[in-house]
């Protein structure tokens, strides 16, 4: 099962001539885990993952998946614009033994219905035994993933989870509140709110910023319903988040910092 609570998007260090740098992964993946997080998501978005080639992705989860060797669950991402290459980049990791996969709908020729979206995931989930999280990520695919969708996703048992990051705020609240019918655990991809989340009863967060303090994000979240403790874990949070991610792009002032602290290089992919 895919765990609640924090769940970093672990980013992807690269050396300076752009290809994974394993020896950085491998120390950002125990700062992690000696931070406290719950687990890891890598080759995410923040993680590289729709730019990864096919041999660099794969040398990416078996890292993961051999490094951390079962202290956390470790979900990859296979953030694939179609069908078939889907269920293919699955099937050439599933050996390697992630906890979970998280995908994405189809993109650049995007689905046109909902009986579309329910035939995308059907063939992904008849080609995997993997647990599935749906990525709602509406800024990067086009388009949103209708919260009916996912509930009935959810329904059919074919998913368990669903990583929001759309940034809409009543979106996210309907999917919370219908999926738990469900049994849908939803999380929170863009900035937190700790409170919203306990009020909610969503099963965490993947936030970028938790690269960088893990210790920080894990401390907010299991704090999330203590009045007294909350206010400040947020207020912290939220400045971490407005120094990474609102002062540039999602992911590059993580890495710079990571990179200035003695991890990694800093260096982005090509051709950014």
């Amino acid at each position: 099962m895919i765990p609640a609570g924090i769940i970093p998007p672990v980013l992807t260090p690269l050396t300076p001539d752009r290809e994974i740098d394993c020896d950085a992964f491998r120390r950002l993946l125990d700062r992690l885990i000696d931070g406290g997080v719950d687990g890891l998501f890598v080759a995410g978005t923040a993680g590289l993952g729709s730019i990864l080639t096919d041999a660099q992705h794969e040398q990416l989860v078996r890292l993961a998946v051999e490094h951390v060797a079962g202290r956390l669950p470790v979900l990859a991402g296979v953030l694939e614009p179609s069908t078939a290459r889907t269920v293919e980049r699955i099937r050439r990791i599933e050996a390697l033994g992630p906890s979970a996969v998280v995908v994405v709908a189809p993109y650049y020729l995007r689905a046109q219905s909902e009986t579309q979206l329910l035939r995308h995931f059907e063939v992904i989930r008849n080609h995997t035994a993997l647990p599935i999280a749906v990525y709602n990520l509406p800024g990067c695919v086009g388009a949103k993933i209708p919260v009916q969708v996912l509930c009935e996703l959810a329904k059919r048992g074919w998913i368990g989870a669903c990583k929001d990051s759309s940034g809409n705020d009543a979106y996210f609240t309907e999917l919370c509140r219908r999926g738990a019918e469900h049994g849908l655990r939803v999380y929170q991809g863009l900035r937190p709110d700790f409170a919203k989340l306990a009020e909610l009863g969503a099963a965490g967060c993947v936030p970028v910023p938790a690269n960088l303090r893990p210790e920080q994000y894990a401390e907010a979240w299991r704090q999330c319903d203590d009045p007294v403790a909350q206010p400040r874990l947020q207020a912290s949070c939220d400045a971490l988040w407005r120094e990474l991610v609102l002062s540039t792009d999602f992911f590059s002032r993580t890495l710079k910092r990571l990179a200035e602290e003695g991890l990694g290089t800093g260096v982005m992919p090509e051709p950014f």
